[in-house]
């Protein structure tokens, strides 16, 4: 039996995965009064990259007859690797493509950290909002005893899938829910920072290998918070220890984030005022510059 505070909890996980993101959001275009057309595009990404594509590598090598498929399928720590790996390299190559073609006239830090939020939102929602939707839904009609008459309209195969999710779902407890949207919430901000890495490197490195070096660390880090969850898959650890660990692992990357997101609003207000200073020079030097009142009030006394 499915509690009913379960199931209302469920439902407000839903409901602020979709409030949260949006107020983030609202916040940060206040704070830069930046137009939305880079969280858009972030939004766009996510989608295609995220969702779209993200089928593609489990086509190839999760078919039920390939011999990866039957390796994966038996070894959690492989699986959730393969996992790791795959979503972090289409993530990786929606932000580069993305700072490299999309937005290349939006040459803004600001703009890619929009871009991250736009991202992190749409996976915020197809993680964590439509999940437990679809939880609620099925948990509600558990509750209310009409899972009984959806079983014997099926078949056995989908029939023993609806059990296994009726006792996933008893199991469920508060902790868990909650753990998942802290979890959650850790990565709407680990997308942010890994906007800035992505846009320091397709637009602020001088060499190649500096820029490879940046993405692949990037990707890398990305995968490593991903790959956390084995160890709670495994029974090795509890899930609050990995979630307490990839909050860890986040708030390091947005500090180092924030640091090169500093280092880039500096160098464009120095370049900002570098112009302006030699535009009031050159104004001076050529004459063009109107003396001030209160100068010709000196000069000429009545």
């Amino acid at each position: 039996m499915i509690e009913e505070a379960i199931l209302n909890l469920m439902m407000e996980m839903a409901t602020l995965s979709f409030v949260i993101p949006v107020v983030f959001i609202a916040v940060w275009k206040m704070r830069v009064r930046d137009r939305l057309v880079p969280v858009f595009i972030g939004m766009g990404a996510y989608l295609v990259f995220g969702e779209l594509f993200r089928s593609v590598p489990d086509t190839l090598f999760l078919a039920v007859h390939h011999p990866l498929s039957q390796l994966l399928s038996k070894n959690v720590w492989l699986l959730t690797l393969y996992t790791a790996l795959t979503v972090s390299l289409l993530h990786g190559i929606s932000r580069y493509l993305s700072f490299r073609f999309i937005m290349k006239e939006k040459d803004s830090v600001n703009a890619a950290v929009s871009f991250g939020l736009g991202f992190g939102c749409m996976e915020c929602i197809f993680s964590l909002a439509i999940p437990n939707l679809q939880r609620y839904s099925f948990g509600l009609m558990v509750h209310q005893k009409q899972a009984e008459t959806l079983l014997q309209s099926v078949d056995a195969s989908t029939a023993a899938t609806y059990q296994d999710l009726i006792r996933e779902l008893s199991a469920t407890s508060r902790m868990d829910l909650l753990l998942d949207g802290v979890w959650q919430c850790a990565f709407l901000f680990l997308q942010a920072a890994l906007a800035v890495f992505f846009y320091y490197a397709v637009r602020k490195t001088e060499t190649k290998a500096e820029q490879t070096r940046m993405i692949l660390v990037s990707m890398g880090l990305q995968a490593l918070v991903l790959y956390l969850d084995a160890f709670a898959k495994a029974g090795i650890v509890p899930q609050i220890v990995v979630v307490g660990s990839a909050v860890i692992l986040t708030v390091g990357m947005v500090q180092t984030a924030y640091r090169y997101y500093k280092k880039m609003s500096t160098d464009v207000e120095t370049e900002e005022t570098r112009q302006n200073g030699w535009k009031y020079a050159n104004k001076r030097f050529t004459g063009r510059e109107k003396e001030k009142p209160e100068d010709t009030d000196l000069q000429n006394p009545q």
